[in-house]
């Protein structure tokens, strides 16, 4: 597209309701460092001077398709670009397709998420130790999109279908059948048990929760809270307090 990115905005009220912002969570000038052979980045859309008056330009705001491909950017996206000057793109949560033709396109992905966007955070957490961070995936929107219902009493049941009913599109499932495919997320007991055990992760590591509510209450987390006092399974944080501000 041969364009310009605009620092992102993140979406403050949707869900966890922090308004942050991306320079108040994430290390600007790393950020825009990491990715000058990638792309050019800018923390404010340029004013431009017309008509002997400078003034900003207007982005028009762009709904990409869910899972689009690589061509609907170079495509619609570039041509709405080129007409306004500028496009804001919103949401963006999934809205580029997993699978593309071009590694290279995979290798961005992972230079964005491990190196431009995470080496602050992961800095700080490192100067407290060993740490893993685990989100646990556990919440009502989850399992509700999944259709991940048999663990659950029948009360619980009927909120996540009701949930699932106002949110998301229509489509068949066998609900009973979602886990033994694989479709669910661990339990906070299975990942305690099969994940964390198993790759032998002793009680002096830390682990970051990065989650919301849990659905279900906290019965569902018994097994972690307990899990400190047995050498082999790892101690719980509940937070990132004690390190140094972002």
């Amino acid at each position: 597209m041969n364009a310009t990115l605009v620092l992102p905005e993140l979406d403050a009220n949707s869900f966890w309701h922090d308004d942050s912002g991306f320079g108040g969570i994430y290390d600007v000038e790393h950020f825009i460092k990491s990715l000058r052979y990638d792309v050019k980045i800018v923390e404010k859309i340029p004013e431009i001077r017309k008509n002997g008056k400078t003034k900003k330009i207007k982005a028009v705001q762009l709904r990409p398709p869910r899972d689009s491909p690589i061509s609907w950017y170079t495509t619609d996206a570039l041509a709405k670009m080129k007409e306004h000057g500028a496009i804001y793109l919103t949401p963006f949560s999934h809205r580029l397709a997993e699978e593309n033709d071009n590694p290279e396109y995979q290798r961005l992905r992972c230079r964005v998420s491990y190196h431009a966007l995470s080496k602050s955070i992961v800095d700080k957490l490192h100067s407290q130790g060993h740490f893993m961070s685990i989100h646990l995936r556990f919440e009502m929107d989850m399992l509700a999109f999944a259709g991940c219902f048999d663990i659950f009493n029948p009360k619980e049941q009927e909120i996540l279908k009701k949930y699932r009913k106002e949110n998301f599109a229509p489509k068949k499932l066998v609900y009973e059948e979602r886990r033994a495919l694989g479709k669910c997320p661990l339990t906070p007991e299975e990942v305690i048990l099969s994940f964390l055990s198993a790759m032998r992760f002793n009680n002096s590591t830390r682990i970051y929760l990065a989650a919301g509510e849990l659905f279900g209450g906290h019965r569902f987390m018994k097994l972690f809270r307990a899990s400190r006092k047995h050498p082999g399974i790892v101690r719980v944080c509940s937070g990132l307090h004690g390190l140094p501000p972002l």
